[in-house]
């Protein structure tokens, strides 16, 4: 999936990242906007997801970025969700880790931003 292409087709201005995200709460931060810098961020563990995972992740982060900071996971958001093709928009969504040691050999270090 070409995520930067999502982005373009929903917001100006935005860039897609990968980045290595801080788990919250001991549990894996999947994907963020980021308003101050125009970034929305997916962790680099899900650069080959499927296509389904990786659009309702943007879906998600989009609709983040359209409402503005500090809307959460309000009315707004959800709305903005729903139109953006997200079934069943949730605040989170908790996945179990995956083996990840056998992805590592295939990420593309120059892809990767450290990010905390």
């Amino acid at each position: 999936m070409n995520c930067q292409a999502y982005l373009d087709k929903h917001l100006t201005g935005w860039t897609f990242r990968l980045a290595k995200l801080a788990d919250i709460n001991g549990k894996p931060c999947v994907a963020m906007t980021k308003h101050s810098t125009k970034e929305i961020f997916i962790h680099v563990r899900f650069k080959y997801a499927s296509d389904e995972f990786l659009l309702a992740r943007l879906q998600h982060e989009v609709a983040h970025a359209k409402v503005g900071r500090g809307k959460k996971h309000n009315e707004e958001w959800k709305k903005e969700a729903l139109k953006l093709g997200l079934k069943n928009p949730k605040p989170r969504i908790f996945i179990r880790k995956p083996n990840f040691e056998e992805l590592d050999y295939l990420l593309d270090e120059e892809d990767i931003l450290e990010f905390e």
